[in-house]
């Protein structure tokens, strides 16, 4: 495939995945670059995305995209004279650029065709208040000191009844709880902190004060202010967290069904040779068919869970749900993300 016919798909896929329905109504001709046609539709979009970003629709802009358009095409011309269609490299990222915007309007294209319902958004809002009431939070307190002689002469002090937020203002090293009298807030517990820090946490009763623990940072002192189950806040505050993880949810199951019924080999290349490394289970189960005609539908696809096959770049970008807003962060399976209603 030459460059030319690369640009035209690109430039077909650009249009459908980015240019809003309505400015397919009219398509003109904006200007003529040695034959070759730059369309309204190719402006529009390009003014639409700047749109988007806070940009004002101007003549001034116009103008100044279709001179970008047409300096854009002259450079793709003389670089198809000078051959650069020919080059390897640049025919792998033009192929993998064309895959990217046919993934992406197809997941688009997909995604609006199943939306989440709102029925389905409540259920999965209840079982995750479930979850979150088995989850204990403290309101802890904390004292952080570098040096155990030292902080062995805090902790004698706070035995001794000193204010526990007056001591943790003046000589803890934790600058950024220092001026909060130590304060971390309200910390669960499968919160990601240090072990000996989290299990002295978790021991302690509302009121009570640690011994000295010793972590990686230093020695801490802790104490708790309140314990409490997690609390949820209402569903409308989280419905476009949940919406978007359930989306990405629905994605990654489609896309596993895709690969359950596709014939996929793993290849292992070694001095230019292709050896078989292993193959999906589908295929292992039947090794005589035909590999030049797709296999029959299974009865019933593995489920989700039963999948064992390296995630493609749509799962893992499900898998960072769980780092986002409102979602557990570390949480090691996707399939556990836990949502963090806590607020």
């Amino acid at each position: 495939m030459t460059l030319r016919e690369h640009q035209i798909n690109l430039a077909v896929v650009c249009f459908l995945a980015l240019t809003p329905a309505g400015l397919l109504a009219a398509d003109g001709v904006v200007a003529n670059v040695n034959g070759i046609v730059i369309r309204k539709s190719q402006l529009d979009s390009a003014i639409h995305q700047l749109v988007v970003q806070g940009q004002q629709d101007t003549p001034e802009l116009r103008g100044r995209l279709k001179d970008e358009l047409i300096a854009r095409e002259l450079i793709v011309q003389e670089a198809v004279k000078a051959g650069v269609d020919k080059r390897d490299e640049v025919r792998e990222q033009l192929d993998l650029a064309t895959s990217n915007l046919l993934v992406n309007s197809y997941l688009q294209t997909w995604s609006n065709a199943h939306p989440v319902k709102d029925a389905d958004i409540q259920s999965e809002y209840d079982r995750l208040k479930v979850d979150l009431a088995k989850i204990d939070e403290f309101q802890v307190r904390h004292i952080l000191i570098k040096d155990e002689r030292v902080a062995k002469s805090v902790l004698a002090e706070v035995k001794e009844g000193k204010s526990f937020d007056k001591l943790a203002s003046t000589v803890s090293e934790d600058v950024g709880t220092k001026a909060k009298g130590g304060d971390l807030g309200w910390v669960r517990s499968d919160a990601k902190l240090a072990a000996p820090f989290l299990q002295a946490m978790m021991k302690l009763k509302r009121g009570e004060t640690s011994g000295l623990i010793k972590t990686e940072f230093g020695y801490h002192i802790i104490r708790i202010e309140d314990v409490r189950k997690a609390q949820a806040p209402a569903i409308d505050q989280v419905r476009g967290e949940l919406t978007q993880f359930m989306q990405r949810r629905a994605i990654e199951k489609m896309v596993q069904d895709l690969r359950s019924r596709a014939v996929v080999e793993l290849l292992d290349v070694k001095d230019g040779f292709a050896t078989t490394k292993s193959k999906t289970a589908e295929n292992q189960k039947e090794e005589s068919h035909p590999p030049d005609r797709p296999k029959p539908d299974p009865v019933k696809s593995p489920k989700m869970v039963n999948q064992k096959s390296e995630p493609s770049s749509v799962i893992e970008k499900a898998k960072s749900d769980c780092m986002n807003l409102g979602f557990k962060k570390g949480t090691e399976k996707f399939g556990k993300c836990v949502l963090d209603l806590t607020k």
